[in-house]
């Protein structure tokens, strides 16, 4: 899960396409992306869960997220949601693999 902000506009988007695909780059040039089904999640217990989750996480991935200023007030912030993304494929790219035209060698995952 992942945090973001309840918008008009975001609630409209995955009401209609609940769809989002995430990409990770490295600086290697290694990539994967995700393609999901995405659900907003804004229930007090859904969203104190996974600020915690990020508050008590190392970095680079963990931080306090009350340093966005929308989020100050904390999980029941009406500003704060939890945003669930269930892959249905995930591909991992390494870039040695590309740039030896290896492609058979990307690994692609589904359910």
């Amino acid at each position: 899960m992942g945090r973001t902000s309840p918008t008009p506009t975001k609630r409209a988007h995955l009401a209609a396409h609940p769809y989002v695909s995430v990409t990770y780059w490295d600086a290697s040039h290694d990539t994967v992306s995700a393609h999901c089904h995405a659900s907003l999640h804004t229930d007090d217990d859904t969203c104190t869960e996974l600020w915690e989750r990020f508050a008590a996480a190392p970095e680079p991935v963990g931080y306090d997220p009350a340093i966005i200023h929308a989020w100050k007030d904390g999980p029941r912030s009406p500003a704060f949601a939890a945003l669930r993304l269930d892959p249905w494929r995930v591909r991992v790219q390494p870039a040695p693999v590309l740039l030896a035209g290896k492609v058979e060698l990307v690994l692609d995952w589904r359910p």
